[in-house]
């Protein structure tokens, strides 16, 4: 489960580094985050440059746990039977325990 669960999460840190990378999304200051936080959809669009620096290193850490061959990229059908497998756990398991 702790697989999947890192599989999922690298396929979303790609999307938002993608995202980053061309223009649609940005990296902000700590102080430019505090000073525009109550603005409409302004934390959907940026993320804070700490936690934008902590997530690289967490993506290098699930490249070197998982290996390049298990880490994606993946088509849509292969990323919903990720998924699948994961929910499917998570249902056997309990799902209180994950929520």
């Amino acid at each position: 489960m702790d697989r999947l669960i890192t599989q999922v999460w690298y396929n979303r840190h790609k999307l938002l580094a993608w995202q980053i990378e061309s223009g649609k999304h940005k990296v902000v200051s700590g102080e430019a985050w505090e000073k525009n936080w109550q603005k409409k959809g302004y934390h959907q669009n940026n993320t804070v440059e700490d936690v934008w620096s902590d997530a690289l290193k967490s993506a290098k850490k699930a490249e070197r746990k998982l290996g390049k061959d298990s880490i994606g990229p993946w088509t849509d059908f292969e990323l919903g039977m990720i998924n699948g497998k994961l929910s499917a756990l998570r249902w056997a398991l309990g799902e209180e325990l994950y929520t």
